[in-house]
């Protein structure tokens, strides 16, 4: 396992008090796969980019402009032509960017 940086335990500060500098390492490791669209997977690739996992990748083709339901990763002003995994992976690599989307 990796050491965290500082700028990294300071994020993950209160997360590492809750679960320890060890459980915090190994899901920095993580690799994780999420597929598909909707308002629960948005919910969960957030939480999973917020806690810092180390590598989040998001599976859907699907056009932006075919968006049934819109969620609150795909920006407003987002080219409609880009697909809704390419704009989520935008929003949440900005949420933290300690974590590869």
């Amino acid at each position: 396992m990796t050491a965290l940086s500082r700028a990294e335990a300071a994020v993950y500060d209160r997360q590492i008090r809750v679960w320890g500098l060890d459980t915090q390492k190994r899901l920095s490791a993580a690799k994780v796969l999420i597929a598909g669209r909707g308002g629960l997977v948005a919910e969960v690739a957030k939480n999973v980019v917020l806690a810092g996992a180390g590598l989040v990748s998001l599976i859907d083709d699907t056009p932006v402009s075919q968006m049934n339901a819109p969620t609150f990763l795909v920006a407003h002003d987002t080219d409609q032509s880009s697909s809704v995994a390419t704009a989520s992976a935008a929003t949440l690599q900005e949420m933290n960017p300690h974590v590869r989307v």
